[in-house]
């Protein structure tokens, strides 16, 4: 017995002097994402992400944009504010969901997604990564048109280390760098019938054309006036 329990000591102590305790953290970057197809896809796909979370597209975007409409209907809590401009009185003001917060995350995201992209020549020669590329010019596009829309002028953002106190510009200003982007994402965007556009969900240069078309009559009304 004493000669069994001998091996099997032994064993053990060989078995946890065999292996290492010692880690090795690993991390990946933004630019090194965007070196790959794959990884340039995932940079652009937590653009998309967080319009998906935070109840945007399942609730707080409709509620915001689209229920202040003759043709909606909504709990007298939902629509309370509706009509008067005055989007503090929603219930997702001030909170994770507050439109402010998730369309700067967009931008956010697209601005470092886009300075990624670009230390490569991949997005101006590969086909999948250009229409990755014009997807970011294209989802930062839509973030500041319905900023500019709710809050009117707005802090501009165009690099990922801007400064976050800055200043709100001019309306017309924000249109101009919606309609930059805009004008300069049909460059790299590709249409369904050509291929090259992303899985379900991803824009394409058909939703580029439209999304600055619909700019263009906004601007054409009274947003400048």
């Amino acid at each position: 017995m004493k000669k069994i329990l001998s091996i099997i000591l032994c064993s053990a102590s060989m078995l946890v002097a065999s292996c290492s305790l010692d880690e090795s953290p690993y991390a990946i970057t933004a630019e090194q994402l965007a070196q790959t197809e794959a990884g340039a896809e995932q940079l652009v796909t937590g653009i998309y992400a967080i319009f998906w979370d935070n109840w945007c597209m399942e609730q707080t975007y409709e509620a915001w944009m689209d229920y202040d409409n003759d043709h909606c209907g909504a709990p007298a809590w939902v629509l309370s504010s509706a009509g008067s401009g005055d989007v503090t009185g929603h219930y997702a003001y001030n909170t994770n969901n507050d439109l402010w917060s998730v369309f700067y995350r967009m931008i956010n995201r697209a601005n470092k997604a886009k300075e990624s992209l670009e230390i490569t020549d991949a997005y101006k020669t590969e086909s999948a990564v250009k229409q990755l590329y014009g997807e970011t010019l294209f989802l930062r596009a839509w973030a500041y048109f319905h900023l500019v829309r709710m809050y009117g002028a707005v802090p501009i953002r165009l690099a990922s280390e801007t400064e976050q106190n800055c200043p709100r510009s001019p309306v017309e200003d924000v249109y101009n760098v919606i309609t930059n982007d805009l004008e300069t994402c049909l460059e790299y965007m590709y249409y369904q019938s050509e291929g090259n556009v992303g899985a379900w969900g991803h824009a394409d240069k058909t939703a580029a054309a439209l999304l600055l078309a619909r700019v263009y009559c906004t601007m054409g009304s009274t947003a400048l006036a």
